[in-house]
């Protein structure tokens, strides 16, 4: 039972996360000013939605082509379209096709509606469905970024938090999740680690048969010539790619410790080492924190370390952060002694999108920092944890 003063705990987060999305809501309401076209809101979206019709036309291989792929978004919109590029490997196309149909505004609605309802199923495949935590979900930066700007990190944030909470109870499921998740390798840098470490035959084996599936499926629709239009894009002579990665720093809508070296003003090279020893780190964290016994907490520092090995995070991507930040902090409001640390550490990954855009002009890596404080925040409680032999896992 908690005491009087924890009952007003809750509350109080529950609060602190009205005040986080209201800040949020009206920062994107100033980034998305004079976006809108007569079709609708022009966002990240539009392209998926134009590689994807692309794609349905039968020249998905345009989609990689950065000249076509410009050609065919003018023809859909006009220069305010501009800025991003299909940079996703082919299989990534199967997320959008069903949509591609669909008037542009159309599949907007849809695609945020499917994937919305994607990631508050995986909290009941996860077996941490609670009223409370789904209302506190929706109202997080990442779900309102992502909405917002027509982005797939409801998505992968719902697999993800399959893969962190499931794996164990559910293995199959969970490897078919990580098949999906190819479609952004990037988040799937630790994965056959973890796997290995724990054991997880079953789950291996799914993410195998399951990832070999769908390239195989993706090859025969598309034909095989579509992986050597995706491998073009990253050929020295491309210059999306080469710009993207010479100002990585300068993105504000990114939070991998690579973007963050970058900000700080190093180079190229000297961030990408550092990322490759942040990489390391988590790895050698998730490796001595492999027997953990609690579910919340290995699950919350098994996305935390994804988060900190990936090369390229996108605010957005975030939603699976912030649930895992969610369940610790109402689990500590629950507690008749909740420790404050942990607390201000679940806020600050909460609300990670919102600290790491805004941070972005201090030109430090505030967002890989609040990462790894969350990371050895969880590491220490799951120690103390185990220190109390009447401990349960959550």
């Amino acid at each position: 039972m908690t005491s009087g003063s924890n009952r007003r705990l809750k509350p109080l987060i529950y609060i602190a996360v009205i005040v986080v999305a209201i800040a949020t809501a009206n920062g994107i309401a100033g980034v998305l000013a004079g976006s809108w076209h007569e079709k609708g809101l022009i966002s990240d979206f539009a392209h998926f939605w134009v590689a994807a019709r692309l794609a349905l036309a039968g020249h998905a291989g345009d989609a990689y082509d950065p000249a076509k792929f410009v050609a065919a978004l003018l023809s859909a919109f006009d220069k305010r379209a501009l800025g991003l590029f299909w940079l996703y490997p082919p299989q990534g196309f199967w997320l959008y096709l069903p949509f591609a149909p669909l008037t542009y505004a159309h599949a907007y609605i849809a695609f945020m509606l499917v994937t919305f309802l994607a990631l508050m199923a995986s909290l009941w495949a996860a077996g941490r469905w609670r009223l409370d935590i789904a209302l506190c979900l929706a109202l997080s930066p990442a779900v309102l970024v992502a909405v917002a700007f027509g982005q797939n990190g409801l998505w992968t944030s719902a697999l993800l938090i399959v893969i962190a909470y499931a794996r164990s109870e559910r293995p199959l499921l969970a490897g078919i999740a990580i098949g999906l998740l190819t479609m952004k390798p990037q988040f799937g840098v630790l994965i056959p680690f973890v796997l290995l470490i724990e054991r997880n035959w079953v789950c291996l084996a799914a993410a195998v048969v399951s990832t070999l599936a769908l390239l195989a499926v993706t090859t025969l629709w598309f034909g095989a010539g579509i992986w050597g239009a995706y491998l073009s894009i990253f050929s020295a002579d491309n210059p999306v790619v080469r710009e993207m990665g010479q100002h990585m720093g300068a993105l504000t809508w990114q939070i991998s410790p690579f973007a963050g070296f970058q900000s700080a003003g190093l180079g190229r090279t000297a961030s990408a080492l550092l990322a490759v020893a942040v990489a390391l780190a988590a790895a050698v964290t998730l490796y001595l924190n492999r027997h953990l016994a609690d579910r919340s907490l290995k699950a919350a520092l098994f996305i935390a370390a994804t988060f900190l090995a990936a090369p390229y995070t996108g605010i957005y991507d975030l939603a699976a952060l912030a649930f895992a930040s969610l369940v610790l902090l109402l689990r500590e409001a629950d507690k008749s002694a909740p420790s404050l640390v942990v607390i201000l550490a679940s806020l600050a990954a909460f609300g990670l999108p919102t600290i790491g855009q805004r941070s972005a002009v201090l030109h430090m890596p505030v967002a890989a920092l609040v990462l790894a404080v969350f990371a050895l925040v969880v590491v220490h409680q799951a120690q103390g944890e185990a220190r109390r032999p009447l401990a349960t896992s959550a």
